[in-house]
């Protein structure tokens, strides 16, 4: 059944004085109704409270319009010094009331101060972030894609993939959301997925997180999605990643 969209085209006075309308039906393909009804909702956003939110959407919107289809989002957190200091019990009172409790460290803890001051910094500066975001990017080509030579990405048939860098509630550090369309068949499975990032990628990238697991999940719906994405965007942090993402041309439909 068709599906149609009653648009006023003009006003003319009668001549009771009464205001007449003259209306045009556009009839709609049913199917199109999924992308049209979301960018009509991104477009009532009001633009004063959050515009650099609301181009980001109007841009996100548009990959899906182009073609840009998320199967799986893949979400994980970088290391931190404090993975590795683990808090030791001194005492033992009644309930537990006053107990003192002390830190072991792997490492000679005073050679590491420095060090671990670095990494901190590193964990809450975007530019890093966005480096090392590259390179679990470049393990994943090779092992996902099949690429072996990293400065020819043209020469591989490499589908659109989104990132997205938020801090959380916290605010203290970054993680890293991955949006990735169309994965060879070997990996499409979200047990196979699960253990190739957990058990092989996270060996290979020292940024990793060594305790929180990376989390893999089915997408099933891209718009809800791509709003919760953003939300953290405005003008001081822009969410997506534009320098590591491979996105749609909107004029040549490549993907760069």
């Amino acid at each position: 059944m068709d599906i149609y969209i009653r648009t006023r085209l003009k006003k003319v006075e009668s001549l009771s004085d009464s205001r007449e309308y003259k209306y045009s039906f556009i009839f709609l393909d049913p199917s199109l109704m999924g992308l049209l009804c979301p960018k009509l909702i991104i477009k009532k956003m009001k633009k004063k409270s959050n515009p650099f939110r609301h181009h980001s959407l109007l841009y996100l919107q548009e990959q899906l319009e182009l073609g840009f289809d998320p199967q799986w989002l893949i979400t994980y957190h970088y290391y931190t010094p404090e993975e590795l200091i683990k808090a030791i019990r001194e005492s033992y009172n009644a309930y537990g009331i006053g107990d003192r409790y002390g830190f072991k460290s792997n490492k000679n803890l005073w050679n590491q101060v420095a060090r671990d001051k670095w990494i901190k910094r590193r964990r809450k500066e975007l530019d890093w972030i966005i480096k090392d975001t590259g390179q679990i990017k470049n393990v994943e080509l090779k092992h996902i894609y099949g690429v072996s030579r990293l400065n020819r990405l043209d020469k591989y048939d490499i589908p659109p993939m989104l990132f997205f860098h938020e801090l959380g509630k916290v605010n203290l550090q970054f993680h890293t959301h991955q949006l990735m369309s169309h994965v060879p068949e070997e990996f499409n499975d979200q047990e196979v997925l699960d253990y190739l990032f957990n058990n092989v990628f996270r060996k290979k990238r020292k940024c990793f997180s060594k305790w929180k697991k990376i989390d893999i999940r089915k997408v099933y719906e891209p718009v809800g999605l791509i709003d919760y994405l953003v939300k953290e965007t405005n003008i001081k942090h822009l969410s997506f990643d534009p320098y590591n993402s491979r996105v749609i041309h909107p004029k040549s439909r490549l993907i760069i």
